[in-house]
C-alpha cells in the first residue's frame, strides 16, 4: 500500500482512493486481480533466522545473479559490478556514538568516496570538510541511519556522478532493505542504466561482500585508529570534525584494492562461483522459510530487469 500511494503521488495522478491512500480492501482486490502473477506468503517467526539460510534461497540467489550478469553481459566486466553497504563507525571503542558510512566497492577493487551520514538534521561546515576526503558526500538523518531519502541522494549525488565515466550498464548489489527500494529510486536507476539487485533477506553474513570480507578488516583497523587517537589525545572524546580526519586515514590505507576486490570473490559474485559458499553454513530446506527470507517481490524484479 505504501508503494501504491507513492506511485500515485509521483505521477501526480488524481487519487480515486476514498481516504487519499490505498486501503486494505484495495490491497485484497489488487492481490485477487493479479493472482496469476503474484503470490503471497505468511511470515513465520524464526528465533535463529540469521544462523543460516536454506540451500534453496542461496541457489535461487545465484541463479538470479547469473541470469542478470549474463543478460547485462557483465560476466567478464569487474569494473561494472558494484556492492554497497552501510555500517556504523563508533566514536569510541565501545561504539556508544557513531556515524554511519555507506561504502561502495567494485569487483576490480575500486572503492568510491564514502557517503557519510551524520546523526543530525543540520550539517555544519566543520563536520563536512571538502578537502579531507576527496569526493566524499555528506548527509544527515535524525537517527543517524540511512533512510529512503538519504539513499536516493546517495544514488543521485554520489554513486551516479562517481561512475559517470564507466560504460553502462552497471550492476549495484545491495541489502534487501526497505530504504533501498522506492519508485523514484527505481526510475533514477533506470534512467542512468544502473541495475539494482538486492540480496536475499537475512543472508548478508554469507552473501553480502562487504560484510563477508572488507568490513571485518576495516573495523579492526578502525579500532586501532581509535586506540591511537585516545592515546595521543589523552582520551579526548572523538567529535564529528575529528571523525572525518580519522576516517580519512582509514580510507587511505584500509580501503585499497587489495582489501576490496576479494570481498566480491568470497561472496561468489565475481568471478561467478556459487561453490564458494560452504554447504555446512546452510540450513536444510525442511523448514519453508524461503518466503520470508528471499522476499524477491515485484519491485525487486523491476529494479533488476
Amino acid at each position: 500500500m505504501k508503494y501504491g500511494t507513492e506511485y500515485v503521488n509521483l505521477l501526480d495522478l488524481q487519487s480515486r482512493f476514498r481516504f487519499g491512500a490505498p486501503t486494505k480492501e484495495w490491497y485484497y482486490g489488487f492481490i485477487k486481480r493479479w493472482s496469476h502473477r503474484l503470490k503471497t506468503m505468511k511470515s513465520i517467526r524464526l528465533e535463529k533466522l540469521r544462523a543460516g539460510v536454506t540451500k534453496e534461497v542461496v541457489n535461487g540467489w545465484f541463479l538470479k545473479l547469473h541470469s542478470v550478469l549474463k543478460k547485462l553481459d557483465l560476466l567478464d566486466k569487474p569494473s561494472n559490478i558494484f556492492n554497497a553497504d552501510e555500517s556504523d563507525f563508533g566514536f569510541t571503542v565501545e561504539v556508544e556514538n557513531h556515524t554511519t558510512v555507506l561504502l561502495t566497492t567494485s569487483a576490480d577493487g575500486t572503492c568510491l568516496p564514502p557517503y557519510i551520514i551524520c546523526k543530525s538534521l543540520r550539517l555544519y561546515d566543520q563536520w563536512c570538510p571538502k578537502n579531507v576526503i576527496s569526493g566524499a558526500v555528506y548527509n544527515g538523518t535524525e537517527s543517524g541511519w540511512i533512510d529512503e531519502n538519504c539513499f536516493y541522494e546517495y544514488l543521485s549525488k554520489s554513486f551516479i556522478p562517481k561512475t559517470h565515466h564507466i560504460a553502462r550498464p552497471l550492476l549495484l548489489i545491495l541489502d534487501n532493505h526497505s530504504t533501498h527500494l522506492s519508485i523514484r529510486t527505481a526510475k533514477l536507476a533506470i534512467k542512468h542504466n544502473v541495475h539494482i539487485l538486492c540480496l536475499p533477506s537475512h543472508s548478508t553474513h554469507l552473501l553480502q561482500p562487504l560484510d563477508v570480507y572488507t568490513f571485518k578488516y576495516v573495523k579492526t583497523q578502525w579500532r586501532n585508529l581509535l586506540w591511537e587517537f585516545n592515546k595521543s589525545s589523552r582520551n579526548k572524546t572523538l567529535d564529528k570534525p575529528d571523525f572525518v580526519k580519522l576516517f580519512a586515514k582509514l580510507y587511505d590505507y584500509a580501503l585499497l584494492p587489495a582489501h576490496c576486490s576479494p570481498s566480491l570473490a568470497k561472496a561468489g559474485i565475481f568471478p561467478y562461483d556459487p561453490r564458494i559458499i560452504r554447504q555446512d553454513k546452510l540450513i536444510n530446506n525442511g523448514v519453508n522459510v524461503s518466503g520470508c527470507i528471499e522476499n524477491q517481490n515485484s519491485i525487486q524484479r523491476s529494479l533488476s530487469v
